[in-house]
């Protein structure tokens, strides 16, 4: 009869070749892989394996041989051993990177401390130059509002007058004047600008006599609607300096009886640059000798 053989022996061999092999990479773990965190836990989480299969294998402690117990002990050392260890890391891992957290903020506070160093500078540089800004854009808009402005020395003035004749000094403010047939009288005048400043889109007014009356319209005039029957109205664009309008009759009749008379012609103007113009002030007289017959 073959007698069995036993697969003690080789189970044993097996087991103490995986004990060695561990305890080789506990020792390893230990002394060259102390500060690997990584590699701790990985020690943490399989040596309950191990010691499952140990226990697997002797299922009466009691019973075991001492070198079953004695590893079982050890594994069990190294496992609170590397517990301990793992805690330690995590403890360090955690104050290194409340470290790098402390010293990042003292970085970033003093980042900002220089900044708000920079901050305050460039605020004050600001604040100058929009003081410099508003100063030159102040300057530039006077400068610009004087750009093709004439900066005027005195008002603008314009003066009525008969139409000079030959070497008559202006204004010719009376002259004799005689009756047609038709018993109208004509009354040669113009307007000059007697300033050294244009007269520009301006308004002049003529009014006559209340006993007189037009015999025709003035060239150029027109009756404004609700103004008086006396009164004419004429604008002007442009009357450059020391210019006279070219002669203007003004023909009236006169409703009064025979005699000598003074017939008395108003004038007024308006300008944007007249100043306050002395309205009905200036006049022209026509000395008549008038008949009603």
């Amino acid at each position: 009869m073959v007698k069995r053989m036993s697969h003690r022996p080789a189970i044993l061999m097996a087991a103490w070749s995986v004990l060695a092999v561990v305890m080789v990479a506990m020792a390893r773990l230990a002394f060259i892989e102390a500060d690997n965190a990584r590699l701790t836990n990985y020690a943490v989480a399989c040596i309950p394996v191990v010691l499952t299969i140990l226990i697997a294998f002797v299922p009466d402690l009691r019973r075991a041989h001492v070198g079953w117990r004695i590893a079982i002990v050890a594994i069990g050392l190294a496992w609170s051993f590397l517990l301990w260890r793992q805690q330690v890391l995590t403890d360090k891992s955690q104050a290194d990177a409340f470290m790098k957290v402390d010293t990042q903020v003292g970085m970033v506070r003093d980042d900002l401390r220089s900044a708000s160093g920079q901050i305050g500078t460039l605020r004050e540089d600001v604040r100058t130059l929009a003081t410099q800004v508003l100063t030159s854009t102040s300057a530039l808009g006077d400068s610009i509002s004087k750009v093709g402005k004439r900066e005027p020395t005195e008002p603008v003035r314009i003066t009525l007058s008969f139409y000079p004749e030959g070497n008559d000094p202006f204004p010719v403010l009376l002259r004799a004047i005689a009756a047609s047939k038709d018993k109208i009288y004509t009354l040669p005048f113009t307007v000059k600008n007697v300033s050294s400043l244009p007269f520009k889109n301006g308004d002049i007014w003529i009014e006559i006599c209340s006993a007189c009356k037009y015999a025709k319209e003035p060239e150029s005039f027109v009756k404004e609607s609700g103004s008086s029957d006396q009164i004419r109205h004429r604008m002007i664009q442009l009357l450059n300096p020391r210019v006279q309008l070219s002669k203007t009759l003004l023909d009236i009749t006169l409703d009064q009886p025979n005699g000598e008379y003074n017939v008395e012609v108003g004038f007024a103007y308006s300008c944007g640059e007249c100043g306050n113009a002395e309205t009905w002030k200036q006049k022209i007289i026509a000395h008549v000798m008038h008949s009603s017959q």
